[in-house]
């Protein structure tokens, strides 16, 4: 595949790490227009309050805590992940800037 071709394709799998400027409002618009664009799985990661809001093209959001699974539902069946493996310190989170 070309590089013309592959910015053209649409990721089924989309990770995004949420900054201490992230509210709600600015959150669930963004995981909207990703799924729009046709997104199938998004997982937005919240280092502060050490969770994952899950959003899918399928469903409504929901959250997995800390110590919690994130999983590749239909999108990536079968794939596995502890949420911790995408979380660090608190008090890293909080001078933490994108």
């Amino acid at each position: 595949m070309d590089k013309a071709t592959a910015a053209q394709r649409t990721p089924t799998l989309v990770v995004e790490y949420l900054g201490p400027d992230d509210f709600a409002g600015k959150v669930l618009h963004r995981a909207a227009k990703y799924l729009d664009a046709g997104v199938q799985l998004l997982w937005q990661i919240d280092t502060y309050d050490q969770c994952a809001i899950v959003h899918r093209a399928s469903g409504n959001p929901y959250v997995v805590e800390a110590g919690g699974e994130l999983t590749g539902e239909e999108v990536i069946p079968g794939f596995r992940c502890p949420v911790n493996d995408f979380l660090f310190p608190k008090e890293a989170a909080s001078d933490w800037c994108i």
